[in-house]
């Protein structure tokens, strides 16, 4: 009796253990390459039928980014040791961000199942084995920072500002990145720094949008900069280039969009700015006024006495020898016989008993030319003849005046 006890309890408890949920998890590929999906197909059974949907493992794992595309779920029915059982299949998509082996580590799900004949639903923690699979790079994307794998990549940009861009003013630049065939969490970021400390650059939060067509995601990247001018000059909002792998054509490609050269003006002035300089102004108009003044009441004063003390000198000044000989050198450069024999008679009287009569017989070598019996124009050699002899006799003329002056101031031989 105790024998046959022990075998029916043994019986009892495998067909227990047998009608128990089961789980199978199965990746559809050993590898993949990194930002395209793998399928991991998760099915649970039970031998009844299940009240409620069973809690799923979230299979969140670092590097690794988890979407369940539209109808992922679906209800399947299998044979069992004769009987047949039903329940879910899951098909998640797996997009490994990074390359290397990538391991999904053993959960359990919680599955609520009806057990038959009684009123009570059963609930059963039932494991989920560990999965592995390996994220590769293209051939011939390994050199490739950031790895963007897709199977369309694309860069545009857009730039908002104002005809004359001055100091102050706002210029908005928008970088779109638009990928096909893999998530758009692969695409980095978009902006470069300006390369001129003159642009103040204030980035808003990216933008990312992600779409699904029948289980192939793409997407979008967007990021707006506002550049506000900080001081006048040239500067340049950098361009950008970025190097891609298409998965259609198993080549590198690449992406860009050009630099935005930009010349900033002088701003406008700030209140303060404008009131200084209305002080300033009234500042110079006053010191102008005063100026004015000035002069007007020194003139008052002072200004006939001036004008007659500078008419003094002026008269003095053409008096002087040194006046009347330019005049005569000026006369005889310009070939003028009238007014060299005026302006020689003129600066003769300085001279009256050493320059006359040489200077006499200078002017007559000309006049006989001009005059004479034979009357000729004078050369060139004849006036400049002329010139050496005024010269000459003005040398002569102030040797003879400073050694009579000399005499005159000896003492007596017979004191």
């Amino acid at each position: 009796m105790r024998i046959a006890l022990a075998g029916f309890l043994c019986i009892l408890a495998v067909a227990a253990h047998a009608q128990d949920p089961q789980v199978t998890v199965e990746l559809a590929e050993e590898e993949t390459s990194v930002g395209q999906p793998i399928v991991l197909r998760v099915k649970v059974l039970v031998p009844s039928w299940m009240p409620d949907p069973p809690v799923f493992p979230e299979f969140e794992t670092p590097g690794v980014m988890v979407r369940l595309p539209e109808r992922a779920s679906g209800p399947v029915s299998e044979t069992v040791d004769g009987e047949t059982w039903s329940g879910v299949q899951r098909s998640y998509r797996l997009y490994p961000l990074v390359a290397g082996r990538v391991t999904i580590p053993a959960q359990t799900m919680t599955v609520t199942y009806a057990d038959p004949g009684e009123s009570d639903p059963l609930f059963a923690e039932v494991p989920v084995d560990a999965v592995s699979f390996d994220a590769v790079v293209p051939p011939g994307a390994e050199g490739l920072s950031p790895l963007i794998v897709a199977e369309s990549f694309s860069l545009e940009q857009s730039v908002e500002m104002s005809e004359d861009v001055a100091v102050g003013d706002a210029v908005t630049r928008v970088l779109t990145a638009t990928i096909d065939g893999t998530t758009p969490v692969l695409i980095p970021s978009l902006t470069p720094p300006p390369a001129a400390p003159s642009l103040r650059a204030y980035p808003s939060d990216p933008e990312v949008t992600e779409t699904e067509d029948r289980g192939v995601l793409s997407g979008a990247r967007s990021e707006r900069t506002v550049y506000v001018a900080q001081g006048e000059g040239e500067a340049v909002l950098p361009g950008l280039e970025l190097a891609w792998f298409n998965l259609d054509t198993g080549a590198v490609e690449t992406v860009s969009v050009p630099e935005v050269a930009l010349t900033v003006l002088p701003g406008a002035p700030t209140p303060a700015e404008q009131e200084s300089a209305r002080w300033l102004i009234f500042g110079y108009f006053l010191a102008a006024l005063l100026c004015a003044a000035a002069i007007w009441g020194i003139n008052r004063l002072y200004g006939p006495r001036l004008r007659a003390a500078w008419q003094a000198r002026r008269a003095q000044h053409r008096a002087s020898e040194g006046y009347a000989f330019r005049a005569l050198r000026s006369a005889i450069a310009g070939q003028d016989l009238t007014a060299a024999a005026a302006a020689a008679g003129t600066w003769a009287a300085h001279f009256p008993r050493d320059a006359s009569g040489p200077l006499a017989a200078a002017l007559s070598e000309v006049s006989a030319k001009r005059y004479g019996p034979d009357p000729v124009q004078p050369s060139r050699a004849d006036w400049n003849a002329l010139d050496a002899a005024v010269y000459e006799i003005r040398r002569n003329a102030k040797a003879a005046t400073r050694a009579r002056a000399a005499a005159s101031n000896l003492p007596g031989l017979n004191p």
